[in-house]
This record gives structure tokens, sequence and C-alpha cells, in this order.
């Protein structure tokens, strides 16, 4: 599965209506693939998150994810901010 099929079946996913193989296919392509699973957290974030317990990682492998999450941290807080701020720039 590549990453155009997988972002195919995010909505089915997130709605838990997608099949056990395909399920399971995309949990696997997801565990491997940090840009699919940062673009399915981005889409589920208005909905409350989506708890994803199929993906977590080997230990040794947690730190990628780590830095992705707090990039994903930063980045939220600069867009908030920049909101919040009126977006007028200080001088």
């Amino acid at each position: 599965m590549d990453c155009r099929e997988t972002e195919e079946l995010f909505g089915s996913y997130r709605d838990k209506k997608l099949e056990s193989a395909l399920r399971l296919e995309l949990e696997s392509h997801l565990q491997q693939c940090a840009a699919c699973t940062a673009e399915l957290r981005r889409l589920t974030a208005g909905r409350g998150g989506l708890v994803l317990p199929a993906l977590s990682a080997p230990r040794a492998g947690r730190w990628p994810m780590v830095a992705l999450a707090a990039a994903a941290c930063v980045a939220a807080f600069l867009i908030l901010r920049a909101f919040s701020s009126g977006g007028t720039t200080p001088h």
C-alpha cells in the first residue's frame, strides 16, 4: 500500500468503517510512514483526536514520532498565536 492509497482510506478508517484486512494493511503502512501518520492525525484533530493503539512503535523507534509530535505542537502553537494576535506582526 502506498501513500496515495492510504490517504484514500483515511475517512473510512477514521469512521471505523474499514474492513479488517484493509485496516491492518493501512495500520502497517502507518507504522512505517510518519508523513501519513501525521496527515491522519491532522485530519482527526478537529474530531477530538483519534487513538491509534495499533501504531505503537517499538521502543527504539519512538524518537522520530516524538520529534514529529513536538514539531506538530510547535506548529499548532505558532498558528494559534498568529490568529489570537489578530494577524499583526510585532515591530
